[in-house]
């Protein structure tokens, strides 16, 4: 069975292995349980790039990302893009 899904993604320009921002960590890893990734898939691909946090990323609140205001945003967004009613544009090259 194929399905497809809306998702947000980002392309780093810089290439070459780095280190995530401390900021996204939390971020990813909520991404990583909520897309219900295999066990083996995240530990041989991902834990090499990202630690696992040491608590549940599901009950912390300290990330505005995850306020009921954002993700209400989001859900609007979403529900807007379903419906129709998105535009697609160009990438517009971020000048130096």
């Amino acid at each position: 069975m194929v399905h497809s899904i809306l998702a947000f993604v980002y392309i780093d320009p810089i290439e070459g292995e780095g280190k995530p921002n401390p900021k996204y960590i939390k971020r990813i890893n909520k991404g990583i349980k909520d897309a219900g990734l295999p066990h083996d898939y995240v530990e041989n691909s991902i834990r090499k790039f990202v630690p696992e946090l040491p608590f549940d990323v599901t009950t912390e609140t300290a990330d505005p990302f995850y306020s009921e205001s954002n993700l209400a945003h989001l859900r609007r967004g979403i529900a807007a893009l379903n419906s129709g009613k998105g535009v697609e544009r160009e990438i517009i090259e971020a000048s130096e």
